[in-house]
């Protein structure tokens, strides 16, 4: 696996998409995949809308956000007991 790290291409197009994409069917000659490191998400979205997703394989990235956030319920029959003669911390 060739890991190609693209976090510093600033403004991706499709040019960038067929570069990677060329890379790809290069490497795959030679029985590698590459896997793209701190894409952006434009280039992200360039990807997927070319349908090459399942090609170049995106690493996970702290700034995406997939799904949403779930809000979490209180525990039911769950009471916090304070005894009297317990110092305060």
């Amino acid at each position: 696996m060739v890991i190609c790290d693209v976090g510093t291409i600033e403004a991706p197009d499709l040019g960038t998409v067929e570069s990677l994409a060329l890379l790809r069917v290069g490497l795959s000659a030679l029985g590698c995949s590459v896997r793209l490191r701190a894409p952006s998400a434009r280039l992200r979205e360039l990807v997927r809308f070319c349908g090459l997703d399942d090609l170049l394989e995106c690493e996970p990235s702290a700034l995406v956000v997939q799904g949403e956030t779930e809000e979490r319920k209180q525990p039911v029959g769950v009471e916090e007991v304070v005894e009297t003669g317990d110092p305060a911390i």
